[in-house]
């Protein structure tokens, strides 16, 4: 045991100038016991001074002067119990600062106040999810409350109205339904003879229609565009008409005549036919009956 400790024997000696000393010979710094230690240089000065009021609790003051101490190859036990004595706290009291205990606290009273609610807001969304469902379950399996009283109130107006009254129902009924029976079979004959009217009518007037005017005829061997206007500026054809197509046109003469192309035409005027095979193929041909324009 070197004299450092055999004077700290009697636990009447600085703790700060012994390691102080020790640190000197040590050929240390302040600082560079800091650096060994994890620790600020301001604690290293604050131990050495014995200065332990720095707001720390006794049992890091402990800690840091054990390491110290193991750091300079001293007494540990001997540098710790004489720190306990003249701070009168012992090995046993350590305790953390009450600024980092009531932080601690503090956080963990807040977690479990979270987790306390969310707790109760997963109940609560469960429960009403629950409710919701057994509600729709029970609506779509029980049939309306209405039903059942308007089958009782049907049943006892049957009741009430008495056998004798069906017979008289069904004559009445028999009555009126053969009297709409004449009624439609009058109407019906009435439609009848109004249809063969009609019909007889249009053949009539079609045939005046036809005496009237005069017929052209037109026969398509191939496909080709075709415009005929009667002298009274009635439009008769328009359009293209494919190869194998045939029309009547009736009108009155002359007809203005336009063709996309004459070769596949073939042209009648009340039977006498319109000459078109010298006009060349492929090319638009105005006519009017049959002279060219």
């Amino acid at each position: 045991m070197n004299k450092n400790t055999e004077n700290s024997q009697n636990n009447d000696f600085p703790i700060g100038e012994i390691l102080s000393e020790s640190r000197i010979k040590a050929g240390l710094s302040e600082s560079d016991v800091a650096d060994k230690l994890n620790l600020n240089t301001e604690i290293i000065v604050a131990i050495e001074n014995d200065q332990f009021e720095a707001g720390l609790s006794p049992a890091f003051y402990r800690g840091y002067i054990r390491s110290y101490a193991c750091l300079l190859q001293l007494d540990a036990d001997d540098l710790v119990g004489n720190y306990n004595k003249n701070t009168h706290s012992d090995s046993f009291s350590s305790h953390i600062t009450p600024t980092f205990d009531h932080n601690l606290s503090s956080q963990m009273a807040l977690k479990k106040s979270f987790l306390k609610s969310k707790i109760i807001i997963i109940t609560a969304l469960a429960a009403i999810a629950i409710i919701t469902y057994l509600l729709v379950i029970k609506s779509s399996t029980n049939p309306p409350a209405d039903e059942p009283k308007i089958e009782s109130k049907t049943l006892e107006t049957d009741a009430a109205t008495g056998d004798n009254a069906i017979p008289l129902n069904v004559e009445e009924n028999d009555a009126k339904t053969t009297s709409m029976t004449n009624k439609d079979q009058r109407n019906n004959k009435d439609e009848k003879i109004n249809k063969e009217q009609l019909v007889q009518k249009p053949d009539k007037s079609q045939s005046v229609i036809k005496d009237n005017k005069q017929k052209l005829a037109m026969t398509f061997s191939g496909e080709c565009w075709v415009n005929v206007i009667d002298a009274a500026g009635n439009e008769l054809a328009y359009g293209i008409k494919k190869a194998g197509k045939s029309m009547l046109l009736y009108g009155i003469a002359p007809f203005q005549v336009v063709l996309g192309d004459p070769s596949v035409v073939q042209m009648s005027l009340d039977g006498q036919e319109v000459e078109l095979s010298g006009y060349p193929s492929g090319k638009r041909l105005k006519l009017s009956v049959d002279s060219i324009e």
